[in-house]
């Protein structure tokens, strides 16, 4: 019976050289199943070194920052081989998932286009066609991903909004986190804010509503790693109903819907950042207190935030383990009061003297939290 053996070329996997050669009694391997074949030995080994592996914890997260690197790191050859070695293990170790998401065929597609390029050294300049071909496929493969990720959980009609919604974004912003924004944007919400002012009253709502859109896709990888997609992608069909209902009947019912999920999000993203131990928590919110900020008014909602931060973030697993009247739950208690103090000087502060007193409120909470740090130390 005569053998057949077909050298496929070299592949870099992983800082790994790798070539094959495949045997068969009737057909050729097809270069999928040769590219299978190879990544599939180059896990199994580099799992028995280093156990389960992937730098990336979902599918999306993986395509979104290969994608991410094709532009803004595939300057040299070596950089787009790297690229493209990524792109094809991770393809492989996500298998599972793609298959579950429908999305195997636009996969094996992304992993030809790379093999070509790999294979036939077309990393090199005057092969831009082939580079655009396979940055196509990643944006294709994102599109459904969108797409699929959504129709899962919502109606087609929402689905096909939500996809629509994730284009909205913004570049730069003021905010360090997604709990920084989510508390500014319930202050500028609230009636008699600066911004409902500038915007003469209820007009500010669907522009709010509109940044609310944008800011969460900003915040996204934040979004994913607290484990809230889901959460956040009802929020934003909620406030794409008020920019699209407001002045309408029924508007009444979606505004106050808006409200909800609003003030919703903002204990949501607190619970799922909370602490599991005393020591973490402390030590965290001494970082939190003692972070530069200087001392103009206009911080008087950075002190609130950070305030609302640590109070929130506080593990009260250790409280229900033990009591109320424990040494933990008379630092939750204090902690509370501070917190809650700074919180309502920070809204009625309006004269130099009431800032000066909120700043006194920060420094007592700031000395209070360093001292509960030493003491779990």
């Amino acid at each position: 019976m005569k053998k057949l053996c077909i050298t496929f070329g070299s592949i870099v996997v992983g800082g790994m050289l790798m070539t094959g050669c495949s045997e068969q009694s009737e057909e050729v391997p097809s270069q999928k199943e040769v590219l299978a074949e190879s990544v599939k030995k180059f896990t199994d080994e580099y799992r028995a070194k280093t156990g389960p592996f992937s730098k990336y914890q979902t599918v999306k997260e993986y395509i979104t920052d290969i994608a991410d690197r094709w532009v803004n790191e595939a300057k040299t050859s070596e950089m787009k081989a790297e690229i493209l070695n990524d792109a094809l293990v991770y393809a492989d170790y996500f298998q599972d998932e793609i298959e579950e998401m429908g999305l195997k065929e636009d996969f094996d597609k992304l992993q030809l286009l790379g093999l070509e390029i790999l294979n036939k050294n077309h990393v090199n300049e005057g092969n831009e066609e082939r580079w655009d071909n396979f940055h196509k496929q990643l944006g294709e493969i994102l599109s459904q991903i969108d797409g699929t990720m959504v129709s899962k959980k919502h109606s087609p009609e929402d689905a096909e909004r939500l996809a629509q919604l994730k284009g909205k974004t913004v570049t730069h912003t003021e905010y360090f986190s997604l709990m920084d924004y989510l508390y500014s944007l319930g202050s500028d919400w609230e009636r008699g804010s600066e911004v409902r002012k500038l915007y003469h009253g209820d007009d500010a709502e669907p522009h709010l509503a509109s940044v609310a859109i944008a800011y969460t896709n900003y915040f996204e990888k934040e979004i994913t790693e607290l484990g809230l997609k889901e959460e956040f992608d009802t929020f934003q069909l909620s406030a794409d109903n008020v920019v699209q209902n407001y002045g309408k009947d029924g508007y009444v019912k979606h505004k106050e819907e808006f409200e909800y999920k609003l003030y919703d999000m903002k204990s949501t993203v607190v619970e799922a950042s909370r602490f599991e131990d005393m020591q973490s928590w402390a030590s965290a919110s001494v970082g939190i207190l003692s972070e530069p900020l200087a001392r103009y008014d206009e911080n008087a909602k950075q002190i609130a935030l950070r305030a609302y931060k640590v109070m929130y973030s506080f593990p009260l697993n250790v409280i229900e383990e033990k009591s109320l009247d424990s040494e933990e739950g008379e630092i939750q208690s204090k902690t509370i009061l501070l917190a809650s103090e700074i919180l309502i000087q920070q809204r009625v502060a309006e004269r130099p003297k009431d800032f000066e007193e909120l700043w006194a409120k920060y420094d007592e909470m700031k000395q209070y939290i360093e001292d509960v740090a030493n003491e779990y130390q």
